[in-house]
């Protein structure tokens, strides 16, 4: 005979449609597209665990270092991402492993960003777009902690994004290198000289 239903029973059975008005009902978003290649971008977000990647050692650790170059500062003011680049780390050791695109942003570059980083237009013009990179990113961006510096903006770009087209984000551990650069200036100036401990 067969046993109970249980609630992963009827998630397993319920429609794409029914999932995400199930997903929208218990936690105020919607649920998993319906789209498999979506479907997979969003799964990846979720299934991250920060937790995980924070308990394991450095030495058995896989970093990202993840930058990028936008049309200006504001992701929420229409900013876009023009390129990106990340490299893999295994513990501190570079593995070889890197990712780098050109991106449209869908709109112009202004002269101000350009003389920051040196794209022009034309030089994205045959890019593909984030959401049609978004893939290969969030994939090699998988199981690791990321590394960058003022990280937060890199992020903004990235999430906002997510957030809008798939109802996720990334949940990675960080490491802003601007953030602890900062904190080793405070240590810096405020000890104690090796003359002043001797007193």
């Amino acid at each position: 005979a067969a046993g109970p239903v249980r609630p992963c029973d009827l998630l397993a059975m319920a429609r794409p449609s029914l999932l995400q008005a199930l997903y929208q009902k218990l936690f105020g978003h919607r649920g998993p597209p319906e789209d498999p290649e979506l479907y997979r971008i969003w799964d990846a977000c979720r299934l991250t665990s920060r937790r995980a990647l924070l308990q394991t050692p450095v030495e058995h650790c896989r970093f990202v270092v993840l930058d990028t170059e936008t049309t200006g500062f504001h992701a929420y003011g229409g900013d876009e991402i023009v390129s990106i680049a990340l490299l893999e780390y295994h513990g501190l050791q570079p593995s070889g492993r890197k990712y780098s695109r050109l991106i449209n942003p869908q709109r112009p570059i202004p002269d101000e960003s350009r003389l920051i980083h040196g794209i022009d237009d034309a030089d994205v013009q045959n890019a593909p777009t984030l959401k049609q990179v978004l893939p290969e990113i969030v994939d090699f961006l998988q199981d690791s902690v990321l590394v960058g510096h003022h990280l937060q903006f890199d992020l903004r770009f990235l999430n906002r994004t997510l957030v809008g087209w798939l109802g996720c984000q990334l949940k990675h551990p960080t490491l802003d290198t601007m953030l602890m650069y900062q904190a080793w200036s405070c240590l810096l100036y405020t000890s104690p000289s090796p003359r002043d401990r001797t007193r």
